[in-house]
């Protein structure tokens, strides 16, 4: 029975995307990301390999404050307050099996608790993910793609150049 009862709990949430206007959130656009997520079995790979010990009155996982920070991250929280804040939402409390929102504390407090083989235990996750994906796409190296962004500037200030600048060509303007 004990057995069944942990297979459910680990077991993916169905949710029904409607476009209704009933129920709506901000952070929709993280439904597709956690679905791909749980199909490389980034859950199950968190806690079986993440060893930091859970104390006995802790509420939520290592692998939920985990992929709250993660899904915080991707949808753009730059702050431990954001990332509370969204998991206030329900669609995050549903994909992440919360009962209520994860407080800016305990994240802190779960986040300090990392040491440099925790660390090394998520690039070992990251590791394992990438071969994973490298193999469906029967690929051999990852691509990174960096797009810069001109800033054009008016006078003579420091460090600009003329350059490449398709909006005001011949302006001096910064091309980090």
């Amino acid at each position: 029975m004990k057995n069944k009862k942990k297979k459910a709990k680990n077991k993916a949430v169905k949710i029904d995307a409607s476009f209704n206007g009933g129920n709506l959130t901000n952070f929709s656009g993280l439904l597709p990301l956690h679905k791909f997520m749980n199909k490389l079995g980034f859950s199950h790979l968190i806690e079986k390999t993440i060893t930091l010990p859970k104390d006995s009155n802790t509420l939520f996982s290592m692998r939920q404050i985990i992929e709250a920070v993660i899904l915080g991250m991707l949808s753009g929280a730059n702050r431990i307050i954001k990332i509370e804040k969204m998991t206030m939402d329900p669609l995050i409390q549903k994909l992440l099996n919360l009962h209520k929102h994860i407080d800016n504390d305990t994240l802190r407090l779960r986040l300090k608790k990392f040491t440099f083989k925790h660390t090394n235990e998520i690039l070992e996750v990251t590791v394992h993910l990438s071969r994973k994906v490298h193999q469906r796409l029967n690929t051999k190296a990852d691509i990174l793609d960096i797009d810069s962004s001109v800033v054009t500037v008016y006078g003579r200030q420091q460090q600009t150049a003329k350059g490449y600048n398709p909006t005001h060509k011949g302006k001096r303007s910064y091309h980090p």
